[in-house]
């Protein structure tokens, strides 16, 4: 399987339509099946800034991730005074991850409402360390 940007793009799409309800509990519950045993956890750090480079405080962050069966789980978070967030990921049971391994995940904030900045990255996983995927939220 060749993954695409667009392939990306497009599930972090249904991802977000999906997902919304559940960043309320901040894990979906939904058993798609099994990771075979296996664990899958990374980080995801960056700061959330205004255009004019200013940090913005206390910033919302949300995160909505699929993997293979576009079935997506979510976590949310705060940035610090700084902007600055760090977000551990530990993927739920039964979210296998997409060739990689890794998730096609849309980190925005605030998570609820219309969303003043957002990113659609690939978000690389393991299992025995905590990859990092360093991200900058820029509100317009």
């Amino acid at each position: 399987m060749t993954l695409s940007l667009e392939r990306i793009r497009s599930a972090c799409a249904l991802a977000l339509a999906l997902a919304m309800p559940m960043f309320a509990g901040c894990m979906a519950t939904t058993d798609v099946g099994n990771n075979n045993g296996v664990d899958y956890f990374a980080r995801i750090s960056g700061t959330v800034t205004r255009a004019d480079g200013s940090p913005n405080a206390r910033a919302q962050i949300g995160v909505s991730c699929v993997g293979s069966e576009e079935v997506p789980f979510g976590i949310t978070g705060e940035a610090d005074a700084n902007g600055r967030f760090a977000l551990d990921l530990n993927v739920p049971r039964g979210f296998r991850p997409l060739e990689g391994p890794l998730y096609a995940c849309r980190v925005l904030t605030p998570y609820l409402g219309t969303p003043q900045a957002e990113k659609t990255v690939p978000i690389q996983v393991g299992t025995s360390t905590r990859p990092v995927t360093e991200i900058t939220l820029v509100i317009p």
